[in-house]
Parts: structure tokens; C-alpha cells; sequence
């Protein structure tokens, strides 16, 4: 963890009922809204409340979390063409499961050089807008963060912006200066005119998370997923995560500030452990 949160824990969050079923996001890697995912439906128009496991496999396997409930709303902005709408709960003392995805699913964070660029922003963006880093992992395609706002008033959508913007226009600015034919497949018409998207439209998925239980859940989650997809044996092989430092191994690329509170033993916790 960074040298200046040794000693200091982060602020517990304030304590709930329970995960809150309205922060779950559409699926983060699909520009489209899927009304029946479940039954193999087609992309609708509307609001869209199903609890079906996203149809990519880039959110399977979470079975500690809750329901994974979808609350999109998609509206159609021309032939063929769907723009999702997100909404983010901002609330002071919770934590946030963010997953961001390239353009089009592209293996775009696939060379070290653009996950360094990932990992520089990371790093400002943390100081900038004021959010401890708990936990990462970067995969080929796309990322997964779990952040907690230490201000009372933020926006998840300024993190993310000081986060994905630095990335987007060095990955760019380095295509566009090597002149790559690989430009045209991050090309998108708007208005008449060609621009270059290096993340999927859309915020991505976004969970509020006030229990310190989900919070160490969704970290054994982020940190599982290179060896999920069959990309390393074990988490801690993994360069581009915060594995190694949670495990107490050097070579870390980036330490993260902290790690999520202790949850509070059981009943039944105390008599398995003694």
C-alpha cells in the first residue's frame, strides 16, 4: 500500500441495510441494452429491469455478490444505432466497483506501453479527485477498480473522466504520430465528422458498495480475473493488478493507497476460529 496510508485506515462506510439493488449498471462492455438476455432477446427500447447474468461473460461468476440487476435506460438515436444512459449514486462513505471497457472490446491495453498510460493517470487522478485506490487489475480489453471518494461531494463521473481522458488521447496522439492503418477501428461518424474513441461510450458499470464483506469480495473478484480468462495460474502472477502488493510481493506497478476495512467476525466466525 503508498508509504503516506501506512497506519491509517479508510473511513468506514456508514452502515446499511444492504447493497443497494439500484447502483448495479448495464454491462459495461456493450453499447446496447438487452431487454431479455436471458431467453436470448434482442436490444429494446425503454428501461430495461432484468437479473440476468451479462450475456459477454465479463461480470460471470460473481456469486457473493447479489443479484446483478440491470437499470438501463436506452433511447434510439438513429438507424440502427443506441446510446445507453447511466445513472451513478453518489454517497458519501461508499465505496465504488467501477468496470470500463475499449472501444468495441478491443485488446487495446494489450502493450505495456498503454498500460503504463492507464496506470500514470490512475496515479494522478487518485490525488486530483481525491479517491483511495483499494484495488485494480487491467486486463487486455478492459478494467476493473474499486475506488472510495474521500470527499463528501463527488462525482464518479469526474473520476472516471480524469482516469480514461489521459489514456484516450496519448493512445491517439501515438496512432495518429505513427500514422497506424489501426486508427480506422476506433473510428466513429458524429455530425459529418470522423472522431477517435479509444473507450466504449457510456460510464460502464458502477456499483455503490458500503459493506466491508463485498468490498474484500470484490477484490478476490478483480484480482481473479487474469487467471479466469486463462491468463496467468494464480493472481499474484499477474503484473498488471494490486495481487502482489495485497500479498506482500514486491514488483508492484502500482501500489494501491489502502485495502477495504476489516469486516467484523460473526457469530458463527468466532466459533470457526476459536
Amino acid at each position: 500500500m503508498r508509504e503516506r496510508f501506512v497506519g491509517q485506515s479508510p473511513p468506514k462506510a456508514d452502515p446499511g441495510p444492504g447493497l443497494l439493488a439500484r447502483t448495479s449498471k448495464a454491462c459495461p462492455c456493450h453499447p446496447v441494452t438487452a431487454q431479455c438476455w436471458g431467453s436470448g432477446g434482442h436490444p429494446g427500447v425503454g428501461v430495461a429491469r432484468t437479473s440476468y447474468a451479462c450475456p459477454c461473460g465479463s461480470i460471470e461468476n460473481q456469486q457473493s455478490f447479489s443479484t446483478w440487476t440491470q437499470q438501463a435506460t436506452v433511447m434510439q438515436t438513429g438507424p440502427d444505432r443506441y446510446r445507453k444512459l447511466r445513472k451513478s449514486w453518489n454517497e458519501a462513505g461508499h465505496a465504488h466497483s467501477l468496470t470500463f471497457c475499449c472501444f468495441h472490446r478491443l485488446p487495446l491495453l494489450s502493450a505495456d506501453r498503454t498500460r503504463l498510460w492507464l496506470l500514470d493517470a490512475l496515479d494522478r487522478a487518485r490525488d486530483r479527485r481525491h479517491f483511495e485506490l483499494w484495488a485494480y487489475v487491467i486486463m487486455p480489453e478492459h478494467v476493473h477498480l474499486l475506488v472510495c471518494p474521500q470527499d463528501a461531494d463527488y462525482r464518479i463521473s469526474h473520476i472516471l473522466k480524469a482516469v480514461k481522458q489521459p489514456v484516450a488521447r496519448s493512445a491517439i496522439r501515438f496512432l495518429r504520430e505513427q500514422r497506424s492503418p489501426y486508427l480506422r477501428n476506433l473510428e466513429v461518424r458524429r455530425n459529418g465528422k470522423v472522431e477517435h474513441r479509444f473507450w466504449q461510450e457510456g460510464g460502464g458499470y458502477d456499483r455503490n458498495i458500503h459493506d466491508e464483506r463485498t468490498a474484500w469480495t470484490n477484490v478476490e473478484y478483480i484480482h481473479a480475473n487474469p487467471v479466469r480468462r486463462g491468463l496467468a495460474e494464480c493472481p499474484t502472477d499477474w503484473a498488471w493488478s494490486s495481487a502482489r502488493s495485497y500479498a506482500g510481493l514486491d514488483s508492484v506497478r502500482m501500489e494501491p493507497d489502502a485495502a477495504p476495512p476489516s469486516p467484523a467476525l460473526t457469530r458463527t466466525d468466532r466459533r470457526r476460529h476459536g
